[in-house]
């Protein structure tokens, strides 16, 4: 599956299985789903703040409003009707953008 990994390294496209272990080692730990848009969906470590994993992107609302930090290494990918998993596709880039700023040592830089 082409997904979009979020860590201390940036911004990176990456392909991995779409499988739920593949998905836990990506953010390194049992998962937690945040659907962005019917169609986007971040991943990330459900834990990742009780550890101290270090803040790497903000989450707003449509209206452009802070509703959440996110913690540790996300990955971002499509879902489908039925919940499924999928590739994450250059269309979905704009959505991305207006939902999510990611954070890199302290400073913001955009999404692909």
């Amino acid at each position: 599956m082409n997904i979009l990994h979020i860590g201390q390294n940036g911004v990176l496209p990456a392909e991995i299985d779409n499988a739920l272990s593949a998905l836990q080692r990506a953010v390194g730990g049992h998962i937690e789903v945040i659907h962005l848009t019917d169609k986007l969906a971040v991943i990330c470590n459900e834990e990742g703040k009780l550890l101290g994993l270090p803040v790497t992107a903000a989450l707003s609302n449509n209206n452009g409003k802070l509703t959440d930090m996110l913690c540790g290494d996300l990955v971002v990918c499509r879902t489908t009707p039925d919940g499924e998993f999928a590739d994450i596709q250059p269309q979905d880039y704009p959505a991305l953008r207006l939902y999510l700023t990611v954070l890199r040592h302290g400073t913001c830089y955009a999404a692909p």
